[in-house]
């Protein structure tokens, strides 16, 4: 992913000359090209916060004892700088009701995104920030994400690219309306996603006799908006993976999330605490720079033959 950076100025001019704060906050966006009236109603210098929680589930089907659980939790900041610039900070956050040693990464850095009524332009990253974590923050983005022109019911049925974490994806939009609460549902189906992270199939392991292809892989948000805000958004993701056409065992994957509405307050503390440093503007793809341990790698071969021997899927 071709990377360039930008620098976050943050000084601070002392007493009575100070700057306004907006003018010494982050920002990531290069223009604001918002005209007429905004689908959304977000105010500069105030804070929304959210309850984000979710749940995966990955099953080998036909195996006793092949399923794996994973539940998490957070509180979501969204801090709007301008119009068109927003930092996504993360609080609280539990993996299956605990707090774990790598949770400070994704505590200590927020994402700018610079975003335009609801369409994500590209993301600022801070160079002491992991990619996992950054990933984890762009999947945040992906699920707030609405590139449609405007909530009317004239919009509904539109098919648009979106960029997002999983690629640059076909995505459908449907809407209807219930009161003042619009309903927004965005569907993917990943197949039809182009730079996407590579599948198993595009990656092919030496020991496999067929490759490992993708049966199933989409995607479904719904975004409820209530005066312009973000009040509920729930997402939906399923994959199915067979070891080979025909085969009755093969392995699905299902997550859901939902990111809840809580509160609305003029604290910005978020911004101002942003360690100074050289920000990085990226796209809202996947980051796949993760770090690798190579010395890990015949390990990881050893435990993937043992598991093809003792099922004969392979």
């Amino acid at each position: 992913m071709t990377t360039s950076s930008l620098v976050f100025v943050l000084a601070l001019v002392a007493g009575g000359l100070a700057a306004p704060w907006t003018a010494q906050a982050p920002r990531c966006s290069t223009e604001c090209p918002i005209t007429g009236s905004p689908k959304l109603a977000y105010q500069p210098e105030k804070t929304y916060t959210y309850a984000y929680s979710g749940k995966s589930r990955v099953q080998l089907k036909g195996v006793e004892d092949g399923a794996t659980e994973l539940e998490w939790s957070k509180q979501v900041e969204l801090t709007w700088i301008t119009p068109c610039d927003m930092a996504i900070t993360i609080k609280h956050a539990k993996v299956d009701g605990a707090a774990g040693a790598d949770i400070g990464f994704l505590e200590r850095y927020p994402l700018v995104v610079a975003v335009a009524d609801g369409r994500i332009q590209h993301v600022c990253t801070h160079p002491g920030d992991a990619p996992w974590s950054i990933n984890m923050k762009k999947g945040i983005a992906t699920a707030l994400q609405n590139s449609l022109p405007s909530l009317s019911p004239l919009s509904s049925g539109f098919t648009l690219t979106e960029t997002d974490v999983v690629g640059k994806c076909p995505t459908k939009y449907e809407i209807e309306t219930e009161g003042e609460k619009v309903i927004v549902v965005k569907e993917k189906n990943h197949r039809h996603c182009q730079e996407r992270f590579p599948t198993p199939a595009e990656t092919p392991a030496p020991w496999l006799k067929a490759p490992l292809p993708i049966e199933e892989s989409r995607s479904e948000c719904k975004q409820e908006i209530t005066n312009g805000i973000y009040t509920t958004i729930t997402c939906q993701d399923k994959n199915i993976v067979r070891p080979a056409f025909g085969m009755y065992k093969y392995v699905e994957a299902d997550q859901e999330s939902t990111l809840r509405f809580i509160s609305e307050s003029s604290d910005a503390s978020a911004i101002t605490a942003i360690p100074p440093g050289q920000f990085q503007i990226e796209s809202l793809l996947y980051n796949h720079e993760m770090v690798k341990e190579p010395e890990l790698a015949p390990e990881v071969d050893a435990v993937m033959k043992q598991i093809c021997k003792d099922h004969g899927d392979c």
